[in-house]
């Protein structure tokens, strides 16, 4: 069909008849791939599922490597420091020092009639113990006025004194009817250097069947000593007691007066009577010897010398002038007791 608005395009057409249709070509090489397209939106989470059963436990792991040591840290400083019965602490330039309390010997308090070269008896405060050294001897009463004590100036002041009576008055020794007496008038005898007062001494102590002994003049040339047994006690109060034999004698179960003198110690105790001869115990005298097939007869030889006073010495009354060792003596504070100033010692 001839599309011209004149047909004059068709003058020369010629009619064809359509011919069979071509093999198809071969396929072309691909295309250049395009970008890559936008990511779409994520979806919506799904439900959480069910938890899961519990795997088994696991082996222990090994111990690790041991670390190494720290440095040594500074010692401390101490805050406070605490003295004890026995020892004497001290914190000097960051040096701790620790020494056994120890006072040194102190004079007993109560011998004030002591004087010029007589020693007075002493004590001394080592840790919680308390020793006793030297002798006490009991105050003598001026038998010209008793109620003033002879001065002990020396071992041998009161050896030409003609008494025996204990001096009781103030500075003296309080005399119990018992037959003992008390120095220092019933009060301590230890210093208050040595023990403070509240503190006291974890029991009595006692040297028991110890012999005394009072020199004496028998006369200007001649001269004896008496003797006799004693019990020397230091109380929990801290005083100090010497009990004579009638002490011993009056038991606790039985007081009775007719108790006195009947102790065979009184063998040792001397009683004597002024103007009797003194005697002798060694020349001819059988008091210490039996003689062959014979009764043993208790006697001794006379002497010319007498007796310049009367004395019992088994008495209170009558033991002025008697030396009595404290050596050995020794006490002890109760280990509980903490509150003890620190003690200084004389060095």
């Amino acid at each position: 069909m001839c599309e011209c608005k004149d047909k004059s395009c068709c003058k020369h057409a010629e009619i064809k008849l359509k011919g069979p249709r071509g093999y198809t070509g071969p396929i072309g090489l691909p295309g250049i791939a395009g970008p890559q397209g936008v990511q779409g939106l994520q979806g919506l989470n799904g439900p959480t599922g069910p938890t899961g059963m519990q795997g088994p436990t696991g082996s222990a792991g090994s111990a690790g490597a041991q670390g190494i040591p720290g440095a040594q840290g500074t010692a401390g400083i101490p805050t406070t420091i605490q003295d004890t019965t026995t020892i004497d602490l001290d914190y000097t330039g960051g040096i701790l020092t620790a020494v056994v309390q120890d006072t040194g010997w102190v004079d007993l308090l109560g011998f004030t009639y002591y004087a010029g070269s007589a020693v007075k008896p002493e004590c001394r405060r080592i840790g919680n113990q308390i020793h006793f050294r030297g002798s006490v001897v009991v105050p003598l009463a001026n038998p010209a006025t008793p109620t003033v004590v002879v001065p002990f100036t020396s071992t041998s002041a009161y050896n030409g004194i003609s008494g025996c009576k204990t001096f009781s008055g103030t500075g003296g020794c309080t005399l119990n009817a018992n037959g003992s007496i008390v120095f220092n008038n019933d009060t301590s005898v230890i210093p208050l250097s040595v023990l403070n007062a509240p503190t006291l001494l974890d029991g009595s102590y006692t040297k028991t069947n110890h012999i005394g002994t009072r020199p004496i003049d028998i006369d200007a040339t001649d001269g004896t000593s008496l003797s006799a047994n004693f019990t020397v006690v230091i109380t929990s109060a801290k005083k100090l007691i010497i009990g004579t034999l009638k002490d011993q004698e009056l038991t606790a179960s039985s007081a009775s007066v007719n108790n006195i003198g009947t102790s065979s110690l009184r063998f040792i105790t001397s009683t004597i009577v002024a103007g009797d001869n003194v005697p002798n115990y060694i020349n001819t005298s059988t008091i210490h010897n039996a003689p062959s097939g014979a009764v043993y007869n208790l006697s001794t030889d006379g002497n010319t010398g007498v007796w310049p006073f009367t004395c019992d010495a088994g008495t209170e009354t009558d033991i002025g002038g008697f030396f009595i060792s404290l050596d050995g003596l020794t006490a002890f504070i109760s280990p509980c007791a903490t509150t003890i100033p620190t003690p200084t010692p004389v060095c």
